[in-house]
């Protein structure tokens, strides 16, 4: 594929309108580009910023003739698009990337069976297409693990946290209509993450390396106390979301939420997430240098 220079003024198509969309958006209009986005929800995050939106299903092929008419470079926001849109794009439109990693990112086994090729460590894992194999992963991996779909997942969702059988129970409706993989749970302490940037005709370059610790702070607040009071119905309408800023300031929250492991650290995310229990909890992403 031939190299285009795209400059300001031109739209870049995003595929997904998630947050990371939205922040993409964001970015390209602040340098003069124009956006169009394909998302399956009317009001995504990314469609309250662009000048374009395309509301379809991500298979839908007219809303693909019509990102490849509007669009002069295309992109994705992440990997649970659909590739034949993402073949058509890259045949009629401008997509640099291309779709063959997408292929592989999208199913949790073809990653993973990627980076094992590459000759790196992943957690011991094994497929679960019905319940003989549910059986069979269970007996080999154990206790504790996690069940996760091989495609459509992401931030926790389509994922199964098993102690014991009895957590089976939720996810045991759709062995053998979805496709799993069972993978053995490990200490979390940190993750780290290393940026390529790649765009030819320029040489690949690396960012520096971020390490990032995650902390749960172990303060549920009920949602009664006067103590945090829901002062208008916006507010109410984002702690329900949970994807926007919390109302709550870390100043107004009791001293016995605060962690000496948080010491030394800088906050860079901080929301709240309804549990199980009907509540919230206080959840906080710092990074250490």
């Amino acid at each position: 594929m031939n190299q285009k220079t795209i400059l300001p003024g031109q739209t870049i198509g995003i595929l997904g309108g998630g947050q990371l969309g939205r922040m993409m958006a964001i970015s390209a209009k602040q340098m003069g580009y124009r956006i169009a986005v394909l998302d399956p929800v009317e009001d995504c995050p990314c469609a309250q910023v662009a000048d374009i939106a395309i509301t379809a299903n991500y298979d839908d092929p007219e809303a693909a003739k019509k990102m490849a008419t509007v669009a002069d470079v295309v992109t994705y926001e992440f990997e649970n698009v659909d590739v034949q849109t993402v073949d058509y794009l890259q045949e009629n439109s401008y997509l640099p990337q291309g779709g063959h990693l997408l292929e592989i990112t999208k199913d949790r086994l073809n990653e993973k069976a990627a980076i094992q090729s590459a000759g790196l460590p992943v957690a011991p894992y094994m497929p679960v297409r019905n319940t003989k194999e549910l059986e069979e992963a269970i007996d080999t991996i154990g206790f504790p693990s996690v069940l996760k779909t091989t495609q459509g997942g992401y931030d926790g969702k389509g994922q199964y946290v098993l102690k014991s059988k009895a957590d089976l129970e939720e996810a045991l409706p759709y062995i053998g209509k979805t496709p799993f993989e069972l993978e053995k749970w490990l200490p979390f302490e940190k993750k780290s993450l290393l940026l390529l940037h790649a765009a030819p005709p320029a040489k690949p370059r690396f960012f520096r390396l971020l390490r990032i610790y995650i902390v749960i702070i172990s303060c549920i607040i009920p949602l009664c106390r006067r103590e945090y009071p829901i002062t208008s119905a916006k507010k109410r309408r984002n702690m329900r979301s949970g994807l926007r800023k919390p109302f709550i300031s870390s100043a107004r929250l009791p001293s016995k939420c605060l962690s000496a492991r948080t010491a030394g650290c800088t906050l860079m995310r901080r929301r709240l997430v309804r549990t199980t229990r009907g509540i919230f909890q206080l959840m906080l992403v710092r990074h250490r240098n």
